[in-house]
C-alpha cells in the first residue's frame, strides 16, 4: 500500500500552561484589538469571530452569479498554501505583533519559543530519545499545528499580504443598480485557502482573452512572490484557473472552451528559473471549493449528484451494520446531518431534485 507520507498532518502538542498563555493573549486580546483597528483584512474570513468558511464560499458564488447576470469577461484563480502555520518566519511575524502594540517581553518569549524549542516525535509505539532543534545553520520556521499562537500569527501574516496585493493587481468592482455604491475587491480567503478573481469591466471589443489572461498571470505571480517572501509556498496541486471569455452566437452567450480559446498561464514557484503551467479548467468543470463542488456556470447537479451518492451508500452501511441504533442516531443528528446541511446555505437546487 501507499503510506502517503507527504500527506502526514503534523501536529505540535505544547505545555497546557504555555499554550493556555498564547491563546489568552493572542486570540483573546490581540485579535479583537487588530479588528478594532482595522488591521485584518475584510476578505480574510478565517480564524475570526462571527465569520466562517461559508462566508467566504458565498462571496465567491455570489460573484460567479454577477459574472453570469452581466455576461462579464474574467478569470478566477483557485489557490491553496502549502503548510501555511509550518512556514512562517517568527522574526517577520514579531513585525506585525510590534504593530498590534504586544509588549517586547511577549514578543521575545514569542520568538524565542520557535528557536529554542525542543521537538521529539510521538507516536503510537512512544515518544523518541532524540529530538531536533533550530539552530542559527538551520533555522526551523513556522509556528505549528496545534500552537495557540498559529491561527491569530497567520491571520496577522495573511492580512498583510493580502493588503499588498491589493494595491499592486486588479480584481473585480461591482456597482449597484444605480451605481451609486461599488464594492471591489482581489480575492476571497479562508485560512490559507483564496480565490483570486479579475474582471473586466469595460467593453468585450477592448479587451482580448490574451489580455485578461496576463492579468490572471500577474495576479498569480505577484500572490505567489508574496507568499514566498513570507515563508509560505503555493500548493501547485491544488491550483487552477478558469478563463470566462463570452462567445455570442444566434443571439445566445455562452462561455469559451478550452479549444475555443486556448490560453496558459505560467509562473515561477520560488527560486525555480522556468516556470510551471496552471492547470485550466472548463467553465463546466466542477472544482471543490470549501468543501463545496462548484464552477462559474452555477450547476449545482454534480453536488446533488454526490450527495444522494453517499446518502445512499450511509443507508446501506448502516443497515447492514451491527452498531446500536443509539449510536445510529448520534451519527446521523451530530455528524451526518450537519454535513447536509452545510451546502444548502450556497447551493441552488431545483425542485424536481427535492422531491
Amino acid at each position: 500500500s501507499n503510506p502517503k507520507i507527504g500527506r502526514l498532518w503534523l501536529i505540535v502538542i505544547v505545555e497546557d500552561d504555555i499554550n493556555g498563555t498564547l491563546k489568552i493573549i493572542w486570540n483573546h486580546r490581540l485579535v479583537p484589538t487588530a479588528e478594532k483597528t482595522n488591521f485584518l483584512s475584510p476578505v480574510q474570513f478565517g480564524n475570526r469571530k462571527g465569520r466562517m468558511a461559508l462566508d467566504a464560499l458565498l462571496m465567491k458564488i455570489v460573484t460567479m452569479d454577477c459574472i453570469r447576470l452581466f455576461r462579464l469577461n474574467g478569470a478566477i484563480l483557485n489557490n491553496d498554501t502549502a503548510a501555511c502555520y509550518n512556514r512562517m518566519i517568527p522574526e517577520l511575524t514579531a513585525v506585525h505583533l510590534k504593530a498590534l502594540g504586544l509588549p517586547d517581553n511577549a514578543t521575545r518569549t514569542s520568538v524565542q519559543l520557535n528557536h529554542r524549542a525542543k521537538h521529539y516525535i510521538k507516536t503510537m509505539a512512544g515518544v523518541t530519545e532524540e529530538y531536533y532543534q533550530s539552530t542559527p545553520d538551520y533555522p526551523s520556521f513556522g509556528e505549528g499545528q496545534g500552537k495557540g499562537s498559529s491561527p491569530s500569527n497567520w491571520l496577522f501574516t495573511v492580512s498583510t499580504l493580502l493588503a499588498a496585493l491589493h494595491q499592486l493587481c486588479s480584481g473585480i468592482k461591482l456597482f449597484s443598480v444605480c451605481r451609486k455604491k461599488s464594492a471591489s475587491r482581489v480575492a476571497d480567503a479562508y485560512v490559507d485557502d483564496t480565490g483570486n478573481t479579475y474582471v473586466n469591466i469595460e467593453k468585450q471589443s477592448s479587451k482580448t482573452p490574451e489580455s485578461i489572461q496576463d492579468k490572471m498571470q500577474h495576479t498569480a505571480q505577484t500572490w505567489e512572490q508574496l507568499l514566498f517572501g513570507s515563508g509560505g509556498r503555493l500548493c501547485h496541486k491544488k491550483t487552477f484557473w478558469w478563463l470566462i471569455w463570452w462567445v455570442w452566437k444566434d443571439g445566445k452567450a455562452t462561455m469559451a472552451t478550452k479549444s475555443d480559446i486556448d490560453t496558459k498561464v505560467q509562473i515561477k514557484f520560488g527560486r525555480d528559473a522556468t516556470a510551471t503551467t496552471i492547470k485550466r479548467k472548463n467553465c463546466n468543470e466542477v472544482a471543490k471549493d470549501l468543501g463545496v463542488l462548484v464552477n462559474p456556470e452555477g450547476d449545482f447537479c454534480p453536488k446533488f449528484e454526490r450527495r444522494e451518492k453517499i446518502s445512499i451508500q450511509v443507508t446501506q452501511r448502516l443497515k447492514h451494520s451491527s452498531i446500536s441504533a443509539k449510536n445510529t442516531y448520534r451519527l446521523y443528528h451530530n455528524i451526518w446531518l450537519p454535513s447536509m446541511q452545510y451546502l444548502l446555505a450556497v447551493t441552488s437546487f431545483l425542485k424536481t431534485q427535492c422531491v
